[in-house]
Protein backbone atom coordinates (compact mmCIF):
# COMPACT_ATOMS: atom_id res chain seq x y z
CA UNK A 1 0.00 0.00 0.00
CA UNK A 2 2.69 2.19 0.63
CA UNK A 3 3.99 1.92 -3.48
CA UNK A 4 -0.20 3.28 -4.01
CA UNK A 5 0.19 5.92 -1.65
CA UNK A 6 3.59 7.29 -3.36
CA UNK A 7 2.11 7.00 -6.66
CA UNK A 8 -1.41 8.78 -5.88
CA UNK A 9 1.14 11.58 -4.38
CA UNK A 10 2.91 12.03 -7.31
CA UNK A 11 -0.42 11.85 -9.84
CA UNK A 12 -1.86 14.58 -7.72
CA UNK A 13 0.98 16.57 -7.31
CA UNK A 14 1.68 16.70 -11.18
CA UNK A 15 -2.25 17.33 -11.68
CA UNK A 16 -1.50 20.34 -9.29
CA UNK A 17 0.96 21.57 -11.38
CA UNK A 18 -0.61 20.87 -14.89
CA UNK A 19 -4.23 22.82 -13.64
CA UNK A 20 -4.11 26.38 -14.68
CA UNK A 21 -6.96 27.32 -12.05
CA UNK A 22 -6.50 30.13 -10.35
CA UNK A 23 -3.70 32.04 -9.97
CA UNK A 24 -1.25 29.30 -10.54
CA UNK A 25 -0.15 28.62 -14.10
CA UNK A 26 0.53 25.43 -15.61
CA UNK A 27 4.41 24.22 -14.78
CA UNK A 28 5.72 21.27 -16.62
CA UNK A 29 8.16 19.77 -14.58
CA UNK A 30 10.70 18.12 -17.46
CA UNK A 31 12.12 15.77 -15.51
CA UNK A 32 9.88 13.23 -13.49
CA UNK A 33 11.47 9.77 -12.52
CA UNK A 34 12.33 8.29 -9.03
CA UNK A 35 15.45 9.95 -7.77
CA UNK A 36 13.01 13.81 -8.22
CA UNK A 37 10.49 12.12 -5.69
CA UNK A 38 11.21 12.77 -2.05
CA UNK A 39 9.55 11.29 0.97
CA UNK A 40 8.41 12.82 4.36
CA UNK A 41 8.29 10.53 7.41
CA UNK A 42 4.79 9.54 6.34
CA UNK A 43 5.45 8.47 3.14
CA UNK A 44 3.73 11.29 1.67
CA UNK A 45 5.74 12.01 -1.82
CA UNK A 46 7.11 15.30 -2.95
CA UNK A 47 7.98 16.24 -6.25
CA UNK A 48 11.49 17.93 -6.42
CA UNK A 49 13.90 19.52 -8.92
CA UNK A 50 10.91 21.52 -10.55
CA UNK A 51 12.86 23.49 -13.50
CA UNK A 52 16.04 22.65 -12.81
CA UNK A 53 16.23 20.42 -16.07
CA UNK A 54 16.18 21.58 -19.28
CA UNK A 55 15.55 18.19 -21.48
CA UNK A 56 14.50 15.44 -18.88
CA UNK A 57 16.48 11.99 -18.07
CA UNK A 58 16.94 9.35 -20.99
CA UNK A 59 14.49 6.49 -20.08
CA UNK A 60 12.21 8.55 -18.70
CA UNK A 61 11.72 11.17 -21.69
CA UNK A 62 8.24 10.87 -23.72
CA UNK A 63 9.03 9.41 -26.96
CA UNK A 64 6.78 12.26 -28.59
CA UNK A 65 9.29 14.98 -27.55
CA UNK A 66 11.91 13.70 -28.77
CA UNK A 67 10.19 13.35 -32.11
CA UNK A 68 8.87 16.39 -32.56
CA UNK A 69 10.60 18.79 -29.67
CA UNK A 70 7.70 19.87 -28.36
CA UNK A 71 7.14 19.75 -24.07
CA UNK A 72 3.80 19.06 -23.36
CA UNK A 73 1.71 18.14 -19.86
CA UNK A 74 1.52 14.38 -21.50
CA UNK A 75 5.12 14.27 -21.48
CA UNK A 76 5.31 14.51 -18.02
CA UNK A 77 2.40 12.23 -17.83
CA UNK A 78 4.39 9.50 -20.14
CA UNK A 79 7.53 10.19 -17.33
CA UNK A 80 5.08 9.23 -14.34
CA UNK A 81 3.97 5.80 -16.56
CA UNK A 82 7.74 5.33 -16.69
CA UNK A 83 7.89 5.25 -12.26
CA UNK A 84 4.74 3.55 -12.29
CA UNK A 85 6.24 0.90 -13.90
CA UNK A 86 9.55 0.95 -11.72
CA UNK A 87 7.46 1.08 -8.70
CA UNK A 88 5.94 -2.44 -10.15
CA UNK A 89 8.82 -3.71 -11.30
CA UNK A 90 11.67 -2.20 -9.15
CA UNK A 91 13.39 -1.25 -12.12
CA UNK A 92 12.39 0.42 -15.73
CA UNK A 93 11.55 -2.53 -18.45
CA UNK A 94 10.25 -2.20 -21.83
CA UNK A 95 8.20 -5.63 -21.17
CA UNK A 96 4.98 -3.32 -20.51
CA UNK A 97 4.37 -3.71 -24.48
CA UNK A 98 3.39 -6.92 -24.02
CA UNK A 99 1.23 -6.07 -20.78
CA UNK A 100 2.37 -9.52 -19.20
CA UNK A 101 2.13 -8.99 -15.35
CA UNK A 102 3.49 -12.39 -14.22
CA UNK A 103 6.41 -11.64 -16.36
CA UNK A 104 7.43 -8.51 -15.06
CA UNK A 105 6.13 -7.31 -12.05
CA UNK A 106 8.34 -8.85 -9.26
CA UNK A 107 7.64 -12.18 -7.41
CA UNK A 108 7.12 -10.00 -3.87
CA UNK A 109 4.27 -8.24 -5.27
CA UNK A 110 2.38 -11.24 -7.14
CA UNK A 111 2.34 -12.91 -3.92
CA UNK A 112 1.19 -9.81 -1.58
CA UNK A 113 -1.38 -8.27 -3.72
CA UNK A 114 -4.68 -8.69 -5.28
CA UNK A 115 -4.00 -9.70 -9.59
CA UNK A 116 -6.80 -7.46 -10.42
CA UNK A 117 -5.07 -4.51 -8.20
CA UNK A 118 -2.37 -4.56 -10.10
CA UNK A 119 -3.65 -5.06 -13.52
CA UNK A 120 -5.78 -1.86 -12.92
CA UNK A 121 -2.39 -0.34 -11.45
CA UNK A 122 -0.71 -1.24 -14.69
CA UNK A 123 -3.21 -0.14 -16.97
CA UNK A 124 -3.06 3.46 -15.39
CA UNK A 125 0.87 3.37 -15.98
CA UNK A 126 0.05 1.80 -19.63
CA UNK A 127 -1.95 4.29 -20.32
CA UNK A 128 0.70 7.02 -19.43
CA UNK A 129 2.69 5.57 -21.60
CA UNK A 130 1.04 5.40 -24.93
CA UNK A 131 2.47 7.41 -28.01
CA UNK A 132 -1.53 7.77 -28.80
CA UNK A 133 -2.46 9.81 -25.71
CA UNK A 134 -5.29 12.11 -27.11
CA UNK A 135 -7.36 10.49 -24.27
CA UNK A 136 -4.97 11.39 -21.36
CA UNK A 137 -6.96 14.04 -19.20
CA UNK A 138 -4.48 15.82 -17.15
CA UNK A 139 -6.11 14.08 -14.17
CA UNK A 140 -6.33 10.20 -15.28
CA UNK A 141 -3.40 8.95 -13.03
CA UNK A 142 -4.59 10.68 -10.10
CA UNK A 143 -8.18 9.64 -10.91
CA UNK A 144 -6.98 6.07 -11.33
CA UNK A 145 -5.15 5.71 -8.25
CA UNK A 146 -7.81 7.49 -6.09
CA UNK A 147 -10.51 4.55 -7.69
CA UNK A 148 -7.82 2.29 -6.27
CA UNK A 149 -7.08 3.60 -2.98
CA UNK A 150 -10.76 3.91 -2.31
CA UNK A 151 -11.04 0.38 -3.41
CA UNK A 152 -7.94 -1.57 -1.50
Amino acid sequence: MQRLKICLGVARGLNYLHDPAGTQQRVLHRDIKSANILLDENWNAKISDLGLSKIGTFGYIDPLYLEMGVLTKESDIYSLGVVLFESLVRMWKKSYKEKKLDEIISRDLLQRMDLNFLETFSDIAYQCLQKTRDHISRSVAANGFEFLAENS
